[in-house]
């Protein structure tokens, strides 16, 4: 599936190539679904801006910084719930 046949904001997939009459189905999401597409765009980075991207980008590149310290010995998942970002908490939540 592509990001572009996911609308999070109306709760919606649409699925190409279907059996339907214009051979696309637009399929309701839940709440659960919902949830579980963000926390997926969160760890790819997908739908991601400013610092949350950056965070993304950087994480890809260097994964194991997801476990390390600041130079006071601060974990960086403290750091990042502390930033109240929600995107950039849940890049460090979903290792």
């Amino acid at each position: 599936m592509r990001k572009d046949q996911v609308d999070l904001q109306n709760a919606v997939v649409w699925i190409p190539d279907s059996k339907t009459p214009n051979a696309i189905a637009e399929v309701p999401l839940t709440s659960l679904a919902i949830d579980a597409f963000k926390s997926q765009m969160a760890i790819s980075g997908e739908g991601l801006t400013g610092d949350s991207a950056w965070v993304a980008r950087f994480l890809k590149r260097f994964p194991t910084l997801r476990q390390g310290i600041d130079t006071k010995g601060k974990p960086f998942r403290q750091l990042a719930e502390e930033s109240g970002n929600p995107e950039i908490m849940a890049l460090f939540r979903n290792t």
